[in-house]
């Protein structure tokens, strides 16, 4: 895990901090967790998966060509390859926690619910789900509390099969394209993107 805080420039006095974790034991999967104030994430895409929860505050984001918004308790996805923001709604920001899986732990997940190699696609951006909320909470919550391994990965893979299961299509049956710019979509792990938009730097430390 590492963390950063900054309450520089903030007229309400409140900090912004973010923790980052990896599980290489864990098919790789990282995770951040935040409070955002002031700080903007400018247009881009990679080729991950985002899947966040808003635990407090709202966030906003520019998504499939309209404005989305997350009150505090709904969850936010974005598909690989698509192109998106991310900022604070109101000036008092927001405290969110992201995943960033890729397509090899979504199939795997694919697996227990259909026989399919095919990629899935999030059909919606913003969802009020409170049970797929707390599923998701609970494993980044494990995650973050140094839980046995068997325990937060199957915290990890119930909730994407939740989500999967209620809000995704797959790409050999739906005429879906990805809406891919080729000059910002990155392969970067999520930390190295995350800490060079807020410090405008490369970041290469292990996480």
């Amino acid at each position: 895990m590492t963390s950063s805080r900054s309450g520089a420039g903030n007229p309400l006095g409140l900090d912004e901090w973010s923790r980052y974790f990896r599980r290489p034991d864990m098919h790789g999967i990282e995770a951040l967790h935040a409070r955002f104030v002031r700080h903007r994430f400018s247009n881009h895409a990679h080729d991950y998966f985002v899947i966040g929860l808003v635990e407090e505050g709202t966030q906003t984001y520019r998504y499939r060509g309209v404005r989305q918004t997350t009150p505090s308790g709904g969850v936010f996805l974005v598909n690989a390859g698509e192109s998106h923001t991310g900022e604070p709604a109101t000036e008092y920001g927001y405290v969110y926690r992201t995943i960033y899986p890729d397509s090899t732990v979504l199939r795997l997940v694919i697996g227990d619910l259909q026989t399919s190699n095919q990629t899935p696609y999030f059909t919606r951006a913003v969802l009020h789900d409170p049970k797929l909320f707390r599923m998701l909470q609970a494993f980044h919550r494990a995650l973050g509390g140094n839980f046995p391994l068997i325990e937060t990965e199957t915290r990890l893979f119930s909730s994407l099969r939740l989500l999967l299961s209620r809000y995704s299509e797959f790409q050999n049956s739906k005429r879906h394209k990805i809406r891919q710019d080729k000059n910002e979509t990155t392969n970067d792990p999520p930390a190295i993107v995350h800490r060079r938009n807020i410090n405008g730097a490369s970041y290469s430390e292990a996480v």
